[in-house]
């Protein structure tokens, strides 16, 4: 985070933009897409792709499945905050019998990080990708494109009955 602080301080208030965060999105109630909105206003544009086996799934509300989504998601925006210059896409997109998050933003390079969020992120998705051969996360850097892919078994996201 001390990363990410140093890199956006010289572009604009820190301590403006968490404030209207706070008031706008914490002690309010706004819809994710309204925060994307604002992060596309105030820092930096976002675009989703959403395929329609995407558009199909759905979670349990404050289950662990969701709450484990959202922390990858987090990750997935925290490291264009780092690693990134400007934009940020995110496609969701469905491979045989894969589904695939790629997020993908424009970087001059790849700034040194702990690289713990990704670390915990490709143990987790492991465990639940388990014994698919699936190769969960993969983080590259190539062109002036820093890209991040989430792998999960198709198998897990649709049961029979649901």
């Amino acid at each position: 985070m001390e990363l990410c602080r140093k890199k956006w301080n010289n572009i604009t208030s820190l301590d403006i933009l968490r404030v209207e965060y706070i008031n706008k999105f914490l002690k309010q109630s706004h819809r994710c897409s309204e925060i994307v909105q604002w992060v596309d206003k105030k820092m930096f544009s976002i675009t989703f792709e959403i395929d329609n086996v995407w558009g199909d799934i759905r979670f349990k509300e404050d289950s662990f499945a969701l709450n484990q989504f959202k922390a990858m998601l987090v990750e997935i925006i925290t490291n264009a905050f780092v690693h990134g210059e400007r934009e940020l896409k995110i496609a969701f997109t469905t491979q045989e019998n894969v589904l695939e998050i790629i997020a993908e933003n424009v970087s001059k390079e790849v700034k040194k990080s702990s690289r713990d969020g990704i670390l915990t992120m490709s143990r987790v998705l492991d465990r639940i990708n388990f014994g698919t051969g699936i190769r969960s996360v993969e983080k590259e850097c190539r062109e002036g494109i820093f890209r991040i892919t989430l792998r999960f078994n198709k198998a897990i996201m649709f049961r029979k009955g649901r």
